[in-house]
């Protein structure tokens, strides 16, 4: 195992001096140690590298992914979380906030493919040691232990300045109650599942944003909590911060999402699980507990919460077998419309598979979301015309008809508006110039 010492270290801004590796030394592991704490992270081979960067404490490449890790004090601003980009595929992060100082560490895939390798490297960061003279204070007699969160103790990318209740405590003195058999959920973005009730036991794995678990007890030391469950996970005992759990699940309204009635259903690739999205008046998808999706140009979804892939529902994958009977349906307003099908079954469902049900006189509901359609078609421009005449734009690639209405309005038949600019030419929303043939 390597250690890279970076010396002189500022608590009062991020540190742009870089570490060096020591020669000969397997990269397997390495270690970054400041004033306070000594950080470990498992590098995922022997290709990756420490590069110069003067935007980084310290950066890891094998050429094509990358790895960086970026000191704060505890109480400045923290940076934006990073999304993927042109760059990179997919990224992830991780936040370890101790009493004096906060650690980003980024992880950046250019190919889907290693995102799985960089994930887990990034959430491999622990801290080794914490500096009890400054980061600890003694109370009543025991060691209480700082703000130590993520993949380096209990969870990851979860609100700093939170604190464990007495992590240090040994191991000899610590009892499981008998209490237990509750379910709770998790609050954080990501949880480490730890072999004992500690944050320097060995990672079971990873739980996400409000996944459930079942607590088969609580961790006591001395008949104090000590602010661990111990769950059942993967058929097997695991422990998690009980900080970042909670026992009433949260919402997608509750997080601060409005939700519409547009709805996908996913399924997981083995089709065993399935998630209901719905899109945002933020104009992004999210499941009723406030995860978010995203769909990627193979027509997969993506849910950035915990990273899983999903496939988007269709008649056929449900058992549904469509026939060429169909009716379109609208909606009240006139701003959707879905092609419904007559099944063999004799029941009426959308591409997607979800179900329609004609309540009689045109008017249908959708017995998956509840919302209301109805057969009657609404109005065009060029239902209600006084003129209308023939355009096409500049390249004379791309001809419409323009409906002048009653009130003195240009439109296409989409309703987009075009003033009259003179001598035939008429002008869209964006700009673009059509003349007249």
């Amino acid at each position: 195992m390597m250690k890279i010492n970076v010396k002189n270290f500022k608590l009062a801004a991020l540190v742009t001096a870089t570490a060096a590796f020591m020669a000969g030394t397997p990269v397997s592991a390495a270690e970054f140690t400041t004033s306070d704490s000594v950080l470990t992270l498992q590098i995922p081979d022997d290709d990756w590298k420490q590069v110069n960067d003067n935007q980084t404490w310290v950066t890891l490449t094998d050429g094509n992914d990358q790895i960086t890790l970026r000191h704060y004090s505890n109480g400045e601003k923290l940076p934006e979380l990073l999304i993927a980009g042109d760059d990179y595929a997919q990224v992830c992060q991780n936040i370890i906030s101790t009493e004096n100082e906060v650690f980003i560490i980024t992880g950046a895939a250019a190919d889907k493919a290693d995102f799985e390798e960089v994930r887990e490297a990034v959430q491999s960061v622990v801290i080794n040691k914490y500096d009890t003279k400054t980061a600890m204070q003694p109370e009543n007699g025991k060691t209480k232990a700082g703000n130590v969160q993520n993949a380096g103790s209990a969870g990851s990318t979860a609100q700093t300045g939170s604190q464990l209740k007495d992590e240090s405590h040994s191991e000899d003195t610590q009892e499981t109650a008998e209490a237990g058999g509750f379910t709770v959920w998790v609050t954080s973005q990501q949880l480490n599942v730890r072999a004992e009730g500690s944050t320097s036991a060995a990672i079971l794995g990873t739980v996400y944003y409000m996944d459930a678990l079942e607590v088969t007890g609580i961790v006591k030391a001395g008949g104090a909590e000590t602010g661990w469950y111990q769950v059942s996970y993967n058929g097997t005992v695991g422990y998690v911060a009980s900080e970042y759990t909670s026992a009433t699940p949260s919402t997608a309204e509750t997080s601060g999402y409005t939700l519409t009635d547009e709805q996908v259903t996913l399924y997981t690739e083995d089709g065993k699980s399935a998630a209901y999205v719905y899109k945002a008046t933020n104009g992004n998808w999210y499941d009723g507990s406030g995860r978010q999706y995203q769909p990627d140009e193979s027509g997969q979804w993506i849910c950035l919460t915990n990273g899983s892939t999903w496939v988007p529902s269709t008649a056929e994958t449900l058992g549904y077998t469509l026939t060429d009977e169909q009716v379109t349906l609208y909606t009240e307003n006139g701003d959707s419309a879905a092609y419904v099908y007559r099944a063999t079954n004799g029941n009426w469902y959308d591409g997607s598979g979800r179900q329609y049900q004609s309540n009689g006189s045109g008017q249908w509901t959708c017995l998956t979301s509840g919302s209301t359609w109805t057969e009657t078609a609404p109005q065009t421009p060029a239902d209600n015309t006084v003129s209308q005449v023939e355009v096409t734009d500049e390249e004379g690639y791309n001809s419409q008809t323009l409906y002048l209405g009653d009130a003195g309005v240009w439109q296409n038949i989409a309703g987009g508006i075009y003033t009259d600019g003179g001598n035939g030419t008429w002008i869209g929303s964006d700009g673009t110039v059509w003349h007249e043939q």
